[in-house]
């Protein structure tokens, strides 16, 4: 009882100190970008902003239309027809919710890049 005692002081310090290490990064982000540069916010608002907001809704729009397309096309075909591989199908379909992205990123590139397996 009494280990547990001192160890929970040591395990708070250390959840403290690791939060802090990775707020830290974050903060120097801001203090960045809250120092003044003359020019740099008009400069952003007339031409970065409506180019980098126009790619975001056009990426948005495209990659939602396209998963809305994708999933619930597959959502009723498996609901609705039994045909060969439908069970196969079913334990696939959750598969990019059990796969983070970066590491299927990882896993395209080194497939379809001009070494990997894709171009042998």
């Amino acid at each position: 009882m009494t280990t547990t005692r001192i160890a929970e002081p040591a395990v708070s310090a250390l959840a403290v100190f690791t939060a802090a290490l990775v707020a830290l990064p974050v903060l120097a982000i801001v203090v960045i970008a809250a120092q003044p540069a003359p020019g740099l916010w008009s400069h952003l608002i007339d031409y970065v902003l409506p180019l980098a907001l126009r790619d975001t809704a056009a990426l948005l729009i495209g990659v939602g239309s396209i998963a809305l397309l994708a999933g619930a096309g597959t959502a009723w075909l498996v609901s609705s027809h039994d045909f060969p591989g439908r069970g196969l199908l079913l334990w696939l379909l959750p598969l990019p919710l059990a796969i983070p992205t970066y590491i299927a990123a990882y896993v395209y590139v080194d497939l379809f890049e001009p070494l990997g397996l894709v171009h042998r």
